[in-house]
């Protein structure tokens, strides 16, 4: 695919962004239930380590292909990286032996893994995958903040960034382990990361928009409403009651299962009250507190 402006549907895919245990991944299920809409999830470019050779890429798509049948080791992926991928490829509905034929099809291209828009053709080819099986005319999925790389592929693609307050990721975030480098360093991530977004929403305005966790789960029919007409959807009721359906992310092993499969609530709204210690949340507010201010939450 070429890198100038397409007005075809499945060049105007759909990106979501959210800082880990942010509702990015509730937002993309919301999504993936509409009509029109197909929607992957976490297939970052980085999971496709530049060292793996076209040789080495296709070789692989044959071991997949050749697990048909049968439950696809994952140990025969020759990295960690590459083993998240193909497990996170199956969130979106494509099987192993499907992914398999892609990755054949994509070296077949002439395309390997070394560059970054060869990463992300290569994911494109399992998003329009589940797009063609499931007959919709968009597609999209979660994406990383390095938006000038999405853009240099796809000028226009959309964006939506989701924010939750700082104080329930951080809570959120302590609870599944994925706290790694401590509160000082998440509240400067957050920050960063929003600030990073809305600096493209204002150099984008018409292609980058956003959406507060608080308020989709409270008012989340209003929200989803402005969402789609912003990205140019119409409104979908079956947004409103995606863990009534049978969607392929239910079919995988994702952390947020339990809460994907219950109908949207505000259970989890200042969670940090009673699960964050005194001492642990000093720390996060004395680098967040500015930006909480700054994104409309009260310190």
């Amino acid at each position: 695919m070429s890198n100038s402006v397409s007005v075809a549907n499945e060049d105007r895919p759909i990106f979501i962004r959210g800082l880990s245990r942010s509702g990015g991944t509730l937002l993309v299920t919301l999504f993936d239930t509409h009509p029109q809409l197909a929607m992957s999830y976490e297939l970052y470019p980085n999971l496709l380590e530049a060292g793996l050779s076209r040789d080495k890429l296709f070789a692989l798509g044959g071991k997949l292909l050749r697990a048909w049948g049968q439950k696809f080791s994952l140990i025969h992926a020759p990295t960690g990286d590459m083993r998240t991928f193909i497990s996170r490829a199956e969130r979106g509905g494509v099987r192993h032996k499907r992914l398999g034929e892609l990755f054949v099809e994509h070296c077949n291209n002439g395309r390997g893994i070394d560059s970054m828009e060869d990463r992300l053709q290569l994911i494109a080819l399992c998003c329009k995958e589940k797009m063609r099986l499931q007959g919709k005319q968009y597609w999209g999925l979660k994406c990383n903040n390095n938006y000038e790389d999405y853009l240099a592929v796809w000028p226009q693609a959309r964006f939506v960034n989701i924010i939750r307050d700082g104080r329930d990721v951080l809570a959120s975030q302590m609870k599944t382990g994925l706290l790694k480098r401590g509160p000082a360093e998440l509240a400067r991530s957050w920050a960063n990361t929003h600030r990073r977004f809305r600096a493209l929403r204002d150099r984008l305005p018409e292609q980058v928009f956003e959406i507060k966790y608080e308020q989709l789960v409270k008012s989340p029919e209003q929200e989803l409403k402005r969402l789609t007409g912003g990205l140019g959807l119409y409104f979908a009721p079956d947004m409103l009651r995606h863990n009534e359906l049978d969607l392929t992310v239910y079919d995988s092993n994702h952390l947020s299962m339990m809460e994907l499969r219950k109908p949207i609530n505000e259970a989890k709204i200042g969670r940090w009250k009673q699960d964050v210690p005194r001492e642990t949340m000093d720390k996060f507010l004395a680098e967040a507190a500015e930006a909480l201010d700054e994104f409309g939450y009260e310190v």
